[in-house]
């Protein structure tokens, strides 16, 4: 799958565009997230007086870590970019998926392409970077799938990054939250006629 994609990231009522070629898959969109609101978390424990710093322009300095493959260790990711040259961007290259990122309610949202032949299994979906343990597709869950396919690695004598491991465990969990939500717009469809 192409790994270009387009991110929006919300924070404190304003909206931020950045372009990638390398963070469009099912694990990436967290790595970022979790890089935001590390910076946001530093800020907020440091002695800074004002409140109303946004951190999501830092995206621009992400580098590559053991979340990416080795060949973008320590070159950055993101580019920052305007609304209105994304639009024409997404239209002309095809990118596959869009990324939201709202700082302020903790969220990480996927919007997929249709025509994505990959992708056509899967639905725009949101999730909540760490929810209750009510709630199914935690940061935990996540976790867990990602930690059952290490071990089974392990046991295949597979040596596999951890980047493809976390791409695989995130896939399964985005599928399945997609699944659900298809199913239940089914069922509402079924009922209204």
């Amino acid at each position: 799958m192409k790994t270009n994609a387009i991110y929006t990231i919300h924070e404190k009522g304003t909206d931020f565009y950045f372009y990638t070629e390398h963070a469009g898959g099912f694990g990436y969109p967290f790595a970022a997230a979790d890089f935001l609101h590390s910076l946001k978390y530093a800020i907020k424990s440091s002695m800074v007086s004002q409140k109303n710093i946004c951190v999501s322009p830092l995206l621009e300095q992400m580098e590559g870590d053991y979340h990416f493959p080795d060949e973008l260790e320590n070159k950055r990711i993101f580019t920052k970019a305007e609304k209105e040259h994304l639009l024409k961007l997404a239209t002309r290259q095809k990118i596959p998926m869009a990324i939201e990122i709202d700082m302020d309610a903790d969220t990480v949202s996927f919007h997929f392409r249709e025509d994505e032949e990959e992708l056509q299994d899967l639905c725009d979906v949101t999730f909540s970077r760490y929810i209750s343990r009510e709630q199914k597709y935690d940061g935990s869950y996540c976790r867990q799938v990602l930690d059952n396919l290490m071990v089974s690695d392990m046991f295949d004598e597979r040596d596999r990054h951890i980047w493809e491991q976390q791409e695989e465990a995130y896939r399964h969990v985005i599928q399945k939250a997609s699944k659900e939500l298809m199913e239940q717009q089914d069922q509402g469809m079924q009922q209204i006629m």
